[in-house]
């Protein structure tokens, strides 16, 4: 082997592993190839040592301003979050609560919530928990809601439970509740909503098969006995999963006020609502 020449370095779509390449190796017949090669995320015990180890090898940047960041640094995330907006999906689905949304989901903002979601940057929940909580003290301003607010996340599904680890997006609300207590505003998350069935994947699906296809497929575990419920999620598309989530409170006794989300897919509606 002799050293050659390395392709740029990529990120493909496995939430553990990116891809890099092998220097040119020789075939043996005066010819030579590049060798994909994957990098593994570790996990367990000393997976932050490892990953900083990782890190001098391929360091990560923001998106936004390529400072060295987890992807999205806190600078860029309170941005990001400076302009939250009421927005109502269209055809609005019958029972969906007040949305607000923290940014669309659009240039920077979809690329960090693909990194944080679908190819394992976890260490970019802080940042994104900074722009959720902007669209939920929107949210509770403009209905004028005052006292303790309940973050409730929408469930994980058990395939992305399994894939993932662990329940992200809880994971985002806590780090937007910690935001809203340091901005003086008494919040908490509770894990309230469970799926009682797997719905299938929404992607391909238009509005109204989305509401059908997400009927019934929720229910409450646990009463949540004080404080404004604000229903979180990461993305809103069609709302009708805001739509099933609040029909499952409100049938529990505790419909929820309003609902957040970091980002909202503004083609559904065309245009901001304020």
């Amino acid at each position: 082997m002799v050293p050659g020449r390395f392709a740029q370095h990529t990120r493909d779509r496995h939430p553990r592993l990116s891809t890099g390449w092998l220097p040119c190796l020789d075939r043996g017949d005066g010819s030579w190839h590049t060798c994909p090669v994957r990098h593994v995320r570790p996990s367990g015990p000393l997976s932050r040592l490892m990953a900083d180890a990782f890190d001098l090898v391929h360091p990560r940047e923001c998106l936004v301003c390529r400072e060295p960041a987890d992807v999205l640094c806190r600078a860029c995330a309170g941005r990001l979050g400076a302009d939250p907006f009421a927005h109502r999906p269209s055809p609005c689905p019958s029972g969906c609560p007040p949305v607000y949304a923290a940014v669309p989901y659009e240039g920077p903002a979809r690329q960090a919530i693909l990194e944080w979601k679908e190819r394992g940057q976890r260490g970019m929940a802080g940042a994104l928990g900074m722009v959720l909580a902007s669209a939920v003290s929107a949210g509770l301003q403009a209905s004028g809601i005052v006292g303790h607010a309940v973050l409730v996340p929408i469930p994980p599904s058990r395939p992305s439970l399994r894939a993932r680890g662990e329940d992200v997006l809880a994971r985002v609300a806590r780090a937007a509740a910690r935001e809203l207590r340091a901005g003086g505003i008494c919040a908490s998350v509770r894990s309230s909503l469970v799926l009682v069935r797997t719905p299938r994947d929404q992607a391909v699906l238009d509005a109204r098969a989305r509401q059908a296809n997400l009927s019934g497929a929720m229910s409450v575990r646990g009463a949540i006995r004080s404080g404004a419920i604000v229903l979180v999620d990461d993305i809103v598309t069609t709302g009708a999963t805001l739509a099933e989530a609040a029909r499952a409170l409100t049938e529990s006794g505790r419909p929820p006020q309003l609902a957040a989300a970091i980002a909202a897919t503004l083609r559904k509606s065309g245009h901001r609502s304020r």
